[in-house]
């Protein structure tokens, strides 16, 4: 179960990843593609947990943890 989930999060932040240089590249706007992944990515999983639909803590915490990280070092 775990891995599956974990699949679905990787998979799904490879494509906005790759959805997201297409978007950078196309309009010329400079920002960090990994960051706004990473940060997208926890803040739909963070919806989905206040929904009931998301229950893996450590992911989402490991994930906004990142984001810390990333700001600290801009």
């Amino acid at each position: 179960m775990v891995t599956q989930t974990l699949t679905y999060i990787i998979g799904g932040m490879l494509a906005v990843f790759a959805l997201l240089l297409i978007i950078k590249r196309v309009s010329g706007m400079k920002f960090c593609v990994m960051c706004v992944c990473v940060s997208f990515t926890w803040l739909v999983l963070l919806a989905l947990y206040f929904t009931g639909i998301f229950s893996d803590l450590a992911t989402l915490a490991l994930l906004m943890g990142q984001s810390v990280a990333g700001l600290f070092f801009l």
